[in-house]
C-alpha cells in the first residue's frame, strides 16, 4: 500500500517504523534546507570556488611572465656577450674559424656604415651646392638692382636715391658675406665628401 506522507511517496512493507523514519528525515531536511545559515554557507562555498579558480588563473600567468623573464635575460645576456666580442673582448676561447666568421660580420658592418656615410655627404654636398647657387643668384639680382638704379639715376642723384644705393650697396655687401662664409664654412665638408666619393670603398679600407 502507497500512502503519501509529507509530500513523498513512502511503501508500507508492513513496518510502520519504515514510514517513520523517512517522514522524519524528509521534514528534518526540508527544515535544515530552509534555513538562511544553509544559504550562506551556499554562498560562501560558491565564493571560496571561485577564488580557487582566480588563485589558479593567477598561478599559471605568475609561472609564464615568470618564464617570459628568464627568457629575455638569456637573450640579454648572449646580445651583452656578443657586443663584447664584436669590441674584441672576450676571444680567449675562439677558434680560427670563430675569428673569420667574427671578422666578416665587422667588414659587413663596416660596409653599411660607410654606404651609409657616402649617402648622407651626396645629400649635403647636394644640398649645400643649392643654397650657395640661392646666394649666388641673390648677389647678382641685388648687383644688377643697383646698375639699374644708377644708370637710370645718372646725373640727377637726390638724396633719396642716394639712401636707396647704400641700402642696395650694404646688401649686396651682406649677402657676398654670406656667400663667401658659407662657402669657407662648408668647403671641408664639400671637400672630404667629394674624396670619399672618389675613393669609394675599397677593401683594403675596410681591413684597416
Amino acid at each position: 500500500e502507497k500512502v503519501q506522507i509529507g509530500g513523498m511517496v513512502s511503501v508500507l512493507l508492513g513496518d510502520k517504523c519504515v514510514s517513520m523514519f523517512s517522514t522524519l528525515v524528509y521534514h528534518a531536511l526540508k527544515m535544515f534546507l530552509s534555513r538562511s545559515s544553509m544559504r550562506k554557507v551556499l554562498e560562501r562555498h560558491q565564493h571560496c570556488s571561485t577564488s580557487q579558480q582566480n588563485n589558479a588563473n593567477l598561478t599559471h600567468n605568475l609561472e609564464y611572465w615568470r618564464h617570459e623573464v628568464m627568457q629575455y635575460k638569456e637573450k640579454l645576456a648572449y646580445m651583452e656577450e656578443r657586443l663584447r666580442n664584436l669590441n674584441g673582448e672576450n676571444l680567449a676561447g675562439f677558434e680560427v674559424k670563430n675569428l673569420q666568421n667574427l671578422e666578416n660580420q665587422l667588414q659587413a658592418g663596416v660596409t653599411r656604415v660607410r654606404a651609409r656615410k657616402m649617402q648622407l655627404l651626396m645629400e649635403h654636398i647636394q644640398d649645400f651646392r643649392k643654397k650657395e647657387l640661392l646666394l649666388f643668384q641673390e648677389n647678382e639680382l641685388l648687383k644688377s638692382k643697383l646698375l639699374e638704379a644708377s644708370s637710370t639715376h645718372a646725373g640727377s642723384v637726390t638724396t633719396e636715391t642716394t639712401s636707396q644705393d647704400i641700402q642696395d650697396i650694404s646688401s649686396i655687401k651682406a649677402s657676398s658675406g654670406k656667400l663667401q662664409a658659407f662657402t669657407q664654412e662648408n668647403e671641408s665638408i664639400i671637400s672630404e665628401a667629394e674624396t670619399t666619393l672618389q675613393l669609394g670603398c675599397p677593401r683594403k679600407q675596410l681591413r684597416a
